[in-house]
C-alpha cells in the first residue's frame, strides 16, 4: 500500500487540494520528516525554501555521482583486461548514470513544484485587504484527503 503527501491551500477554514504525491517521488521524500500523518500542517515560506535547498543539494549529489562514474569509464577503457569485461563494466557505470539523471530530473521536477507553492504564497502576500496569514495559506500531510480546521497540528520544532 502506497502513502501519499497531499497538499492543501487554506480558505478560511476549507482545504482545497492542490497536489498529492505518493511515497516513491522525490516530493515525498523531501517533506516526510517535516509533515504529519494524518493530519495536516502549516507550510510556511521557510520551509519551502529549505524544501528547495535540499533538492538543489540533491540535484548537485548526483551530479558529481554522475562526473565521478564518467571518470571511471575513462579510466576503464586504459585497463588491460579483455573488451568484453570492460564492456559490461561500462555499461554498469552507464546505467548508473541513467539512475542519476532520472534522479536529477525528479529533484528538479521537486525545486519547480516547490518554487509553485512559493508563487501561491506571494501572489497572497501583496494583495490589498489581505485577509490571510501568508504562512498558514498552504498545508500539507501524510494520508489526509479531506482535512478539516480541527486536524491541523503545531510545527514541531
Amino acid at each position: 500500500m502506497s502513502a501519499y503527501v497531499d497538499f492543501f491551500i487554506r480558505n478560511k477554514d476549507e482545504f482545497i487540494p492542490i497536489a498529492d504525491y505518493s511515497r516513491n517521488s522525490m516530493i515525498y521524500s523531501i517533506v516526510n520528516d517535516d509533515v504529519p500523518y494524518e493530519k495536516i500542517r502549516a507550510i510556511a515560506t521557510q520551509d519551502i525554501s529549505r524544501f528547495i535547498n535540499i533538492a538543489a543539494e540533491k540535484i548537485r549529489d548526483y551530479e558529481q555521482r554522475i562526473r565521478k562514474e564518467k571518470e571511471c569509464i575513462k579510466l576503464i577503457a586504459t585497463f588491460n583486461n579483455d573488451i568484453e569485461e570492460k564492456l559490461e563494466v561500462i555499461a554498469q557505470r552507464e546505467e548508473s548514470i541513467e539512475e542519476y539523471t532520472q534522479s536529477i530530473e525528479e529533484c528538479t521536477y521537486a525545486k519547480n513544484f516547490f518554487s509553485f507553492l512559493t508563487e501561491l504564497i506571494e501572489a497572497r502576500r501583496w494583495e490589498e485587504n489581505r485577509s490571510i496569514n501568508i504562512n498558514e495559506y498552504i498545508y500539507a500531510g501524510i494520508e489526509i484527503e479531506r482535512p478539516t480546521a480541527e486536524d491541523i497540528c503545531e510545527v514541531k520544532e
